[in-house]
């Protein structure tokens, strides 16, 4: 991503077939692709998060810039899941992407309040 945004760096982001992790980052902030087994839950707005997410395991959880959090989760059986907006927020599978833990942006160039 470009320093200080959310804007990729790289013209095919979706594709992660050709990403290479760079060695150095160079003030770079990075992006986690869900799917393959991995499924992002991004809280917007806690306050209407439905039950069902509340009664989710405990797992790895990032806090974002704009009071929502990051859930991430291994899961085995993708069938039926799929990239979704929601009132409350998204949740993230193959395709989509959220900034990447410690990454740091320019809430002035930041396009979407919750991420």
């Amino acid at each position: 991503m470009f320093p200080g945004t959310k804007v990729p760096s790289v013209k095919d982001h979706t594709n992660t077939e050709t990403h290479q992790v760079p060695e150095k980052f160079n003030g770079r902030n990075y992006g986690v692709h869900a799917g393959r087994g991995l499924l992002v839950i991004d809280i917007d707005d806690s306050s209407t998060v439905p039950n069902w997410i509340l009664q989710l395991p405990n797992t790895f959880t990032v806090s974002t810039p704009h009071q929502g959090d990051h859930l991430y989760y291994i899961i085995e059986n993708a069938e039926g899941i799929h990239t979704r907006n929601l009132k409350w927020g998204k949740i993230k599978y193959k395709g989509a992407c959220v900034v990447g833990p410690g990454s740091i942006y320019d809430h002035d160039n930041c396009d979407n309040a919750g991420e």
